[in-house]
């Protein structure tokens, strides 16, 4: 039971309440308790109701795996929309591409393709599997894998946004696919692994159809859709990865696989109390206290929540003050108070097992003693503190953000004396200070502006620094607030590495920015699910949910 008293909050996973008094200590300060939100308490609440407790088996069929998702619906059903979790969820279980990544490592590894060889700089072969059909019965070979890539990787569509672009395909055997790019690319692999592959002979016969009847090579094939209401996987019968059990991490277990969509999460935490789901996607935390920790998965992934200081404002353009003003907040505290206490702080925008991950980088420790000190030397230098700083997120971004910006104010009050305010702003407003606009970052923020950002950021697309962190450190980046040319220069070569050159370079100039105190890491921000106790489910590292991933307890 979750108790609601005078004082007291929501609770977090792997507490059964989180008490907030009349003043609460985080980061070694005290300010006044936060309120949350009515609609959170009336989550809350449905513990209480007296839901039933019949699973979704029982009214389905035991051969039915049932999934409560928010409304992330694709504007269509064709695999250039399979790219990310909250379709792939769906589509990925329709579609497969040549590699996939290891559920339990995280390691590329081959699916469609059996095997792989780097010819030269700008040329890779790829070994087929053989016996492999699509849905509609046509053959998977070199021929039609080309023919289906060649259109999905095509200039101006959907994944050129994603890097996936200026990539070629040609059949030069039966089950043997070349892939050109036109110029060197150290990421092949890694963007191939966003690349899902329709079917070709839909794509030359029926291309009206590829929209909204995908047809895949997956162990699932399409059987309905209803936007805004449901989805419906059934089991392919004919499914390659029958006879490779070694190669595709797990057969499904589930005959059909039924997504009700459901927006609010309140309504998803409560299909699945009353059995009438197995699993519910994205809770949050207070979905997850309502449910209780046995069925709570608490997934610490990659989402980072990190903080960005205005380098060439009048206050934050002395190092010393950026060092303070991370050595000044507990990451500790903010991590386990307000969202649990396996949540792991982070010193960088990169996971274990990313190319550039440095595991020598540790978060920035709490010292305020420190913090004070070089608060001072930077005074007695003539840095003058007589301007507010603006700590800003965006309205949404991620759960309790405002609650983060609350203890990091009282922090950089109570310990270093300084005047800060808090704008939380809608997208248009809090793009205007976030992003490049008509000049670059560290050319067009004024000296009196000393706005400092907390955001989140995110390594799963290629689990690579180069991922994102140029539009972050780099002297033209869309979000760099710092110039240093002579880091863009290593970076420019780093980049052009590959395997474990690469992986040194970039993890030495991770470090390397992280000594900046541009940006910091703050924590890595977990995902909330809630699972049946009838259902067992997997994690990903990179933060996918698929029906193989479920297995009955």
């Amino acid at each position: 039971m979750i108790r609601l008293a005078k004082g007291e909050s929501m609770g977090v996973p792997g507490r059964k309440t989180m008490t907030i008094p009349m003043t609460q200590s985080i980061c070694g300060t005290s300010y006044q308790p936060v309120v949350f939100q009515k609609k959170w308490i009336i989550a809350a609440l449905v513990g209480l109701m007296g839901v039933g407790s019949a699973t979704a088996q029982a009214q389905e069929g035991e051969d039915t795996l049932r999934i409560a998702v928010p409304e992330h619906e694709s504007p269509d059903l064709s695999a250039e929309w399979a790219y990310a979790n909250t379709r792939a969820i769906v589509l990925g279980n329709i579609f497969e591409r040549l590699v996939t990544r290891n559920p339990d490592t995280n390691e590329l590894a081959p699916m469609l393709a059996a095997d792989w060889e780097q010819i030269d700089d700008t040329t890779w072969h790829f070994q087929l599997r053989e016996g492999v059909r699509f849905h509609d019965g046509s053959e998977f070979n070199a021929e039609t894998a080309a023919e289906s890539l060649n259109y999905v990787t095509r200039e101006g569509g959907r994944l050129n946004e994603f890097g996936v672009k200026g990539f070629s395909f040609k059949a030069i055997g039966e089950h043997l696919l070349e892939v050109t790019t036109d110029r060197p690319n150290p990421l092949v692999l890694e963007r191939l692994y966003q690349v899902q592959i329709p079917s070709a002979q839909q794509l030359e016969e029926n291309p009206d159809a590829y929209k909204s009847q995908p047809v895949g090579t997956g162990p699932y094939v399409f059987k309905s859709y209803s936007r805004g209401d449901q989805w419906e996987i059934e089991r392919y019968d004919g499914w390659w990865g029958e006879d490779h059990p070694e190669a595709v991490f797990g057969i499904p277990e589930w005959e059909n696989v039924i997504y009700d969509v459901r927006p609010e999460l309140s309504t998803r935490v409560t299909a699945l109390q009353a059995g009438e789901v197995d699993f519910a996607f994205n809770v949050g935390i207070e979905g997850c206290s309502t449910v209780g920790e046995e069925q709570c998965i608490t997934w610490t992934g990659n989402e980072i929540v990190d903080i960005r200081y205005d380098a060439p404002s009048s206050i934050m353009g002395d190092p010393r003050v950026r060092r303070a003003l991370d050595l000044a907040f507990n990451r500790e505290e903010i991590a386990t108070q307000l969202y649990g206490k396996d949540v792991e702080t982070t010193g960088q925008v990169l996971s274990q097992g990313a190319t550039g991950y440095n595991p020598n980088i540790e978060p920035w420790p709490y010292d305020p003693e420190k913090a004070r000190s070089l608060i001072e030397e930077a005074r007695a230098d003539g840095v003058t503190f007589d301007a507010p700083i603006r700590l800003v997120s965006q309205q949404g971004r991620f759960e309790r953000n405002g609650e983060v910006l609350q203890a990091i104010q009282y922090a950089w009050q109570q310990n270093l004396g300084l005047d800060v305010t808090i704008s939380i702003l809608n997208p248009d407003q809090y793009d205007e200070v976030y992003r490049r606009q008509d000049a670059p970052m560290h050319e067009s923020v004024s000296p009196d502006r000393n706005v400092v950002i907390v955001t989140t950021g995110s390594d799963t697309d290629l689990f690579d620094l180069a991922g994102y962190g140029g539009s972050r450190y780099l002297c033209g980046g869309d979000l760099s607030v710092y110039c240093d040319e002579d880091f863009d220069q290593r970076w420019a070569e780093a980049i052009k590495l590959t395997g474990e050159e690469r992986g040194q370079a970039l993890a030495e100039l991770n470090a390397e920015q992280v000594e900046r105190n541009v940006w910091s890491g703050i924590l890595r921000f977990p995902t909330y699910h809630a699972v049946a106790e009838t259902v067992e489910f997997r994690r990903r590292p990179d933060g996918w949910v698929m029906a193989n991933d479920f297995t009955r307890q």
